[in-house]
């Protein structure tokens, strides 16, 4: 039987200080019952080891030091390092969505999610460059790229990057500084925490940008000695610019539908009655949320129209499945979709058309379905190559298979004014109200019919794993 090595994923480390008893003795300072709770709910990732370091009495800076120490000279070294302040109530899925956050980033070292400093206004402790206070420029559940400073109470850490750092007794990762020094105009006395250090030597010291904070991990902080939780104030531009925790303005009497137009990049669309919000993963198109269609950081039926124009077509085929889950996950139960994607139907028609000699001016367009415009709209390759190819057939599988009903694809074929544009159009059981026509087990959910399946999944074979890497202009809308 082959060695199977054991690794380990995660290595968890929480501070404690000490503090003065009411009988003037010293001991570790007690956790509150809600920080207890929400430690014990804490979900971890799968097939992930983790280790806890225990570190007690010693200064925040430190603590941090000695638990990096710690993590370092274990073998198996962990892959990731997670502080989690003892006043910080971590949401049960924080880990599970910082790791995923690092798999997938992996230009990045530094991920966190969001806590509130303990006063009044509470204010979050990020930062976007030195001596300009806090960063209020964002909606919660974006990803935020652009932090230089932040929190260590609630962060996974890359352990690779204490490699990249000289770190010994002179030259400490976290140090909290305050000294004072007298100069001839006078004394200056310079403050700083053990986190902030720890960024502003990563500036210094290694080129690019290293930190992402998740803002759909929101945690309260929690003041021992008033028992006063401090979170996001419900007037902060944070919460005002998350339309979904609030109902659309009202407009002749009738509040607005919410619709969310992912992957919209510069283009902003609208739909009579609706208020439209935007997703790209790119910051400088300025959507509304800075996310990732695969993992949307909204609520569960937040939206009564989900819609996209082409843009699931630059999401890899072992992903299709995911993307639907995610969209079926955030409409409203009685909602619609409305996805405008390349037609690769149309794209084989043209493809006889152009090698016959029947149209010589459609090759452009017929490359441009299959691969993408690339460079020649001055994107990215990487972000305007197409990774997909969707048909009526593969449209209508995936949305059912997700859960809509009453799909419908409209091609050329049934709109010629469409050309090479494919309408995936469909709706969501209202709950309670109606029923799917044909009654199914209540766990059961569709499938994929086998053929379709096949294209979008991977397929071990005898010798190997196929994974279509191996193998293998933003288009106007012409539909509302």
């Amino acid at each position: 039987m082959p060695h199977i090595p054991h690794e380990i994923g995660l290595a968890i480390c929480t501070p404690i200080p000490f503090e003065k008893t009411a009988s003037g003795t010293v001991a570790n300072a007690m956790v509150s019952v809600e920080w207890q709770r929400a430690r014990a709910a804490l979900v971890m990732p799968t097939n992930y080891n983790l280790i806890e370091v225990f570190v007690d009495g010693e200064e925040v800076g430190d603590a941090r030091n000695y638990a990096v120490q710690r993590v370092m000279e274990h073998t198996p070294r962990p892959k990731y390092l997670f502080f989690l302040d003892y006043d910080v109530i971590v949401p049960p899925d924080a880990i599970t969505k910082l790791v995923f956050r690092a798999e997938q980033f992996p230009d990045r070292d530094i991920f966190a999610g969001v806590y509130c400093s303990k006063g009044s206004p509470p204010e979050p402790l990020l930062y976007e460059g030195d001596g300009l206070g806090c960063y209020w420029d964002w909606a919660i559940g974006d990803l935020l790229f652009n932090i230089t400073g932040v929190h260590m109470g609630l962060t996974l850490i890359r352990t690779s990057l204490f490699d990249k750092l000289q770190r010994d007794e002179k030259h400490p990762l976290f140090l909290t500084e305050d000294t004072v020094e007298v100069k001839p105009t006078g004394v200056c006395r310079r403050r700083g925490t053990e986190d902030l250090y720890f960024c502003r030597r990563l500036r210094e010291e290694i080129d690019g940008e290293r930190i992402l904070i998740d803002t759909s991990v929101l945690a309260p902080h929690l003041n021992h000695a008033t028992r006063v939780q401090y979170g996001l104030p419900m007037d902060s531009t944070p919460v005002k610019r998350a339309k979904w925790m609030r109902e659309g303005k009202p407009k002749e009497g009738k509040p607005l539908l919410q619709a969310l137009d992912m992957g919209a990049g510069d283009y902003r669309r609208e739909w009579p009655g609706y208020e439209t919000s935007t997703t790209d993963l790119r910051p400088d198109t300025k959507p509304t949320y800075v996310m990732d269609s695969l993992w949307l950081n909204l609520p569960d039926g937040s939206f009564d129209l989900i819609a996209s124009s082409h843009h699931l077509e630059h999401i890899p085929r072992f992903q299709q499945e995911r993307v639907w889950a995610e969209i079926f996950r955030v409409c409203k139960p009685g909602g619609k979709i409305e996805h405008i994607v390349p037609n690769g139907e149309w794209a084989a028609a043209k493809l006889i058309e152009v090698e016959g000699g029947r149209d010589g001016d459609g090759y452009e367009d017929l490359l441009n379905v299959l691969y993408g415009a690339q460079e020649s709209h001055g994107y990215e390759r990487t972000l305007n190559l197409h990774y997909f190819v969707y048909t009526p057939a593969i449209a209508k599988a995936l949305a059912e298979a997700a859960g809509f009903v009453d799909v419908e694809c409209e091609g050329y074929k049934q709109v010629p004014e469409h050309g090479y544009n494919l309408v995936i159009k469909g709706r969501k059981l209202a709950v309670g109200k109606e029923k799917p026509v044909k009654e199914t087990a209540p766990e059961s959910k569709p499938e994929l019919p086998p053929a379709i399946a096949k294209r979008i999944r991977r397929v071990k074979t005898k010798n190997h794993e196929t994974n279509g890497h191996a193998k293998r202009k933003r288009l106007p809308c012409k539909v509302r």
